[in-house]
């Protein structure tokens, strides 16, 4: 379940990998549909094996680039996106993904 924030920012962290594929256009569209004027939606991205216990999948950043071309969001270019794991996997390593709803049209 996501994390909507002050300020308009819909937080999704450690759960997009374990979204089917099949599930993920949909799940980034209800995603943008929360987002209000000016809003931001981050999503991290987990790469690496899974644990054994969970489902994983693999992930991409360029997977989500392309369900914002179909949604009036822009995707945010980031410096630094890709950040060592904190637990200090060797194996896994974590991607951050920022998107911008537009303004909607004054009336």
């Amino acid at each position: 379940m996501p994390t909507i924030l002050p300020e308009g920012v819909v937080l999704v962290s450690a759960v997009w990998m374990h979204l089917p594929p099949t599930h993920r256009e949909r799940a980034f569209w209800i995603l943008t549909e929360l987002l209000a004027p000016s809003g931001m939606l981050v999503i991290t991205l987990r790469h690496g094996p899974g644990d054994g216990e969970r489902q994983f999948y693999e992930v991409t950043k360029a997977e989500l680039d392309s369900f914002a071309r179909h949604r009036a969001v822009m995707s945010v270019p980031l410096a630094d996106s890709t950040r060592a794991d904190q637990l200090n996997r060797s194996d896994v390593w974590w991607e951050t993904a920022v998107y911008l709803a537009a303004d909607k049209p004054s009336s």
